[in-house]
């Protein structure tokens, strides 16, 4: 069947904030079959076929749907069911949302939390400061997933009394030798995140990874780049693939935890590889193996970011949380394979390191990835096209609201130099724009504010002073960032992510709120009325469509 969508702004091309001279569109099954002028000849054709289908979209904007190019989906379906303290500013704030969470839930064996950020306990994160709150274990998920703050009953739960820190990772303990309350970097990875798999069901995680993939639907996406995919969240996705229609597109990279030995570390990229070899872009478009994931430090507000010199709050130069030779090794097999390498690197040490190491590569068309790229240096910034890889960029992150302790942990001169955006681009470098979530919101819309306008969706009526003005990016290179440029980044833009003839039907109906180009604010107002996936309406705005 054909569709003729009509009355509509078609925001097609090179520069989708152009919205061009087309008003309307044609669909034909999964594809789209034209995108012009409604009085076409085409156009007019089509519209005496007996079985046409006409739409008449009220003024509305059609744009590509959106691909999210780094995010987590068990962790962001979970984070959907978790209180959060994301909004507190203090630890009174703190525990007066832990202990509402607990009253909510009385029947629950444990609290798993969310949101926690360091500036609202000045770092501080000890099980004593929440043990009298509630009996239960408690789980605090940092905002930035990096560490997870826990009460006694949780550490005990955990066993960790007697375990080692894990390579890359810390136990946090106090002076005595018992764990203190605060498992930081690998050691909530390898620890935390997996605790909470064991506990949930497969049916919980089954549920709770259909409402994230709903929630991802009606956001206006069609397609994610998944970071951290492990074994026990690849089979649940295998399962509901089994069991019904996913509208959702996952390209997912294989997480690679730091190891004590080569072995082990090239056994998880054998994982990978496996798994990639039934699961790749040929056997497998819509769901399948991308590449895999090394984080290779931290997260500035945790001061375990990897800095060329130390910060300046409290002279700490932590180390990378991976070895330059091991990681050299993991990615040579894992591009020898066909994978693709997507590098977590914030502080400007962790940037040089993951550059050097995919150049050294020299496989520049494998289209390998660094992730975050908060904190660079400008000989870095002009690296990254040279050597044919990805910006995986959150604007979301560099939202002033959770910037605060910033000039007091790196000073205001490399404050100056945080996420240069539009330096990456002019350099040449292809741009991906992901939300990272659950560490930030999956909206797409608050994005592309916070990439053009450097100002807080947060709390942009407060907030109106930008982070970095000179490193914002125009509003058609975010929205090509947010839609074509995540499509390239996983190779998919052949068949999705622009509004072409031959291309999927992937698209959104969006109502803009306001025109964009005058007033970018607009953005804010922005609300996704239907999302089209492959020629069919997955999501429309007030009603349940299964």
């Amino acid at each position: 069947m054909k569709t003729l969508f009509k009355n509509c702004s078609v925001m097609d091309g090179a520069s989708p904030a152009s919205g061009g001279l087309s008003n309307c569109m044609i669909i034909s099954g999964d594809r789209i079959e034209y995108i012009g002028d409604v009085d076409h000849e085409h156009v007019k054709i089509m519209e005496k076929e007996p079985d046409a289908r006409i739409v008449d979209l009220d003024s509305r904007c059609v744009l590509p749907s959106f691909i999210d190019g780094h995010m987590h989906m068990l962790l962001f379906a979970a984070s959907l069911t978790k209180p959060s303290v994301a909004h507190c500013d203090n630890f009174h704030e703190i525990r007066e949302t832990i202990s509402k969470a607990a009253k909510e839930s009385p029947d629950a064996p444990r609290l798993f939390i969310q949101g926690w950020r360091q500036p609202a306990t000045h770092g501080a994160a000890l099980a004593s400061m929440i043990d009298d709150i509630d009996p239960r274990p408690i789980f605090i998920d940092a905002e930035d997933l990096h560490s997870t703050w826990c009460n006694t009953a949780a550490l005990l739960e955990l066993d960790v009394h007697d375990m080692q820190d894990p390579v890359g990772g810390h136990i946090h303990r106090d002076e005595n030798g018992r764990p203190s309350g605060l498992l930081s970097e690998s050691a909530a990875m390898t620890i935390a995140w997996p605790h909470f798999a064991r506990v949930s069901s497969d049916e919980k995680k089954l549920a709770c990874i259909r409402t994230g993939i709903r929630a991802y639907t009606a956001a206006g996406y069609t397609g994610v780049v998944e970071m951290a995919m492990d074994s026990g969240v690849w089979e649940a996705l295998k399962v509901l693939r089994r069991e019904e229609q996913v509208n959702l597109r996952i390209a997912a990279h294989w997480l690679i935890n730091p190891s004590s030995t080569t072995e082990e570390n090239l056994a998880q990229v054998d994982k990978a590889i496996e798994e990639h070899a039934q699961y790749n872009l040929e056997t497998s478009p819509a769901f399948r193996i991308a590449g895999i994931k090394i984080i290779c430090d931290g997260v500035i507000d945790a001061c375990t970011a990897f800095l060329s010199k130390p910060y300046t709050s409290n002279n700490a130069l932590p180390d990378p949380l991976w070895d330059a030779s091991a990681l050299q090794k993991v990615i040579q097999k894992a591009d020898a394979a066909g994978l693709q390498c997507a590098l977590h690197a914030i502080g400007d040490a962790a940037v040089t390191l993951a550059i050097d190491s995919l150049e050294s590569l020299n496989t520049t068309g494998r289209r390998h990835r660094t992730e975050h790229l908060e904190f660079t240096r400008p000989e870095d910034a002009r690296r990254l096209g040279t050597a044919g890889i990805t910006a995986s960029i959150q604007p979301v992150h560099c939202d002033p609201k959770i910037l605060g302790a910033w000039p007091d942990l790196l000073g205001p001169e490399r404050c100056c130099r945080a996420f240069a955006y539009r330096e990456f681009l002019e350099h040449g470098a292809k741009l991906a724009i992901g939300t990272d979530a659950p560490t930030a919101l999956h909206l797409p819309f608050p994005n592309i504010y916070g990439a053009t306008t450097r100002r807080s969706a947060r709390d942009h009526e407060r907030l109106v002073k930008p982070v970095n003005e000179h490193f914002k990016l125009a509003l058609g290179d975010a929205l090509n960032a947010a839609t074509s440029g995540a499509a390239y980044s996983c190779f998919a833009e052949g068949f999705t992510g622009r509004l072409e003839v031959g291309m999927k039907a992937d698209f959104v109906v969006v109502d803009t709120g306001g025109d964009w180009e005058s007033d970018l604010e607009n953005l804010l107002h922005a609300k996704v009325l239907e999302t089209w996936f492959e020629g069919k309406r997955v999501f429309k705005l007030g009603h349940d469509l299964g």
